[in-house]
């Protein structure tokens, strides 16, 4: 297993092509495998890295709360220790907020970012109440339980993972989104049309960032699973 020391915490991480460097931010309870066709497509032009954030598929939490301020900072140190320099960030769902968050840490790193399917701030979610009760569900709670247990080395912590998430998502992104203003990295608003942002706040986040788009794709929230090819396409087209 491809382990890096990522502040003291022993990192799962995979790379693979050649090129100017990538790097891929899962969803969250989710893992870079979930990336994994996403990253191939993008891997025949780029490097591409992907690792899994702490608490999430093979690395283990190390005792800290789920935040999205912790998973912009890792993805710094990931930058930093990892890849070495800039990078682009492309990121979902959560990861979409780390790359943003990590790009207005340290944007001497970020080079571009394609954010997909992921609202910066609790209003721009179509039905977070709804959301939750979905993911309280037995079956769903027992399929996402058996797929944390095939990667975890910590697979008794799902349940204080999933109930670690669902307080995340219902109190966060809550940053001031003036601060989106300060962005120096171009960001691609990459939205599924039955997705998990709303039009009128896709189009407040471009109007707030200096160099943005958005862009609509046919499908869900899992577009990087259910369409990666188009995926592919629209941050291949971003980042030239």
């Amino acid at each position: 297993m491809p382990l890096v020391p990522i502040d003291g915490v022993p990192t799962w991480h995979d790379v693979a092509g050649a090129g100017e460097p990538v790097v891929l931010l899962h969803g969250g309870l989710s893992h870079s495998g979930a990336m994994r066709p996403l990253g191939r497509l993008l891997a025949e032009r780029r490097r591409v890295h992907a690792f899994d954030r702490r608490g999430h598929g093979a690395t283990p939490r190390a005792g800290a709360p789920f935040t999205y301020a912790a998973m912009g900072h890792e993805a710094v140190r990931f930058l930093e220790e990892v890849v070495g320099g800039p990078a682009h960030l492309v990121g979902w769902s959560d990861g979409a907020v780390a790359a943003v968050l990590a790009a207005l840490e340290r944007p001497d790193l970020v080079r571009r970012i394609v954010a997909i399917d992921q609202y910066l701030a609790l209003e721009g979610a179509p039905n977070p109440e709804g959301f939750d009760a979905s993911m309280r569900e037995h079956a769903t709670r027992e399929r996402l339980r058996a797929a944390f247990a095939r990667r975890s080395p910590e697979p008794r912590a799902f349940d204080a993972a999933l109930e670690d998430s669902l307080r995340l998502w219902r109190t966060e992104p809550a940053f001031d989104l003036a601060r989106l203003e300060r962005l120096r990295s171009p960001v691609l608003l990459l939205t599924a049309d039955d997705g998990e942002v709303l039009p009128d706040h896709a189009a407040a986040l471009v109007a707030r960032i200096p160099v943005a788009e958005h862009r609509t794709l046919p499908g869900t929230h899992l577009l990087p699973l259910e369409s990666p090819e188009a995926v592919a396409a629209a941050v291949e087209d971003w980042l030239d």
